[in-house]
């Protein structure tokens, strides 16, 4: 396509023969994906272990640690589909070396 042709082209929304694939992502983000795993399972260590220990300090240690949770949860949430996508990747990846 020229630098003329370029206002004429058309999109095609399907592939009426069906033999071309279509990969949903690039490795890109399959790379960016993973790098999200280790602070989404830093942050559920530290939403699961820290907020229990503000409950020895009586009824401020519940308020805290509920602030606490809170805190955690909201640092959690930008990492849960990223995680996932890259949990669902690892999971439904081809076996290589198998018949």
């Amino acid at each position: 396509m020229s630098g003329r042709d370029a206002g004429k082209w058309k999109v095609i929304p399907h592939n009426p023969g069906g033999d071309v694939g279509f990969h949903e992502r690039s490795a890109e983000r399959r790379r960016d994906d993973r790098e999200h795993v280790p602070a989404f399972l830093s942050l559920t260590f530290l939403l699961l272990s820290v907020p229990p220990l503000f409950a020895f300090l009586g009824d401020i240690g519940e308020l805290a640690a509920a602030i606490v949770s809170i805190a955690f949860l909201a640092s959690i949430a930008p990492h849960l589909s990223p995680t996932a996508r890259a949990l669902r990747d690892f999971l439904t990846r081809p076996r290589q070396g198998l018949p």
